[in-house]
């Protein structure tokens, strides 16, 4: 995968590139957010935990061609997970699926209409791509 990354003092943005005609297919109009909450920003495991859930996520979605995780965010207090999906319902199931092998997670799960990606064509600008 091709990313844009940037970093601050106190945030990392990660953001797909190259996903117009992902974005212009009009296949993935829900925008779903996954929130998790740090409850410790200096431990490793928690740290190892994110990364095996995205890539768990991350290989599961997109295997199936549901969704397609378009960018990472990471401050202090939580990571955010952005997907474009074709279905909320699919998603949620394989979600959890997926969820079902770890311990419970301090996550938030948000879903909205999206279907002209209007939150990742701003966050796209805001890094000047």
């Amino acid at each position: 995968m091709n990313w844009i990354i940037a970093r601050s003092a106190d945030c990392t943005i990660r953001i797909r590139r190259e996903m117009e005609k992902y974005s212009e297919s009009g296949l993935y109009p829900f925008r779903i957010e996954l929130f998790w909450d740090i409850q410790d920003p200096e431990s490793k495991e928690e740290e190892d935990m994110v990364d095996k859930l995205q890539e768990n996520l991350s290989a599961v979605m997109e295997e199936n061609d549901t969704a397609l995780m378009v960018a990472i965010f990471k401050n202090d207090k939580n990571y955010v997970f952005t997907w474009y999906t074709k279905d909320m319902e699919t998603f949620g199931k394989l979600s959890n699926q997926t969820l079902r092998f770890f311990p419970k997670l301090p996550i938030r799960i948000y879903s909205t209409d999206d279907a002209n990606w209007e939150e990742y064509k701003k966050m796209v600008l805001q890094l000047g791509e």
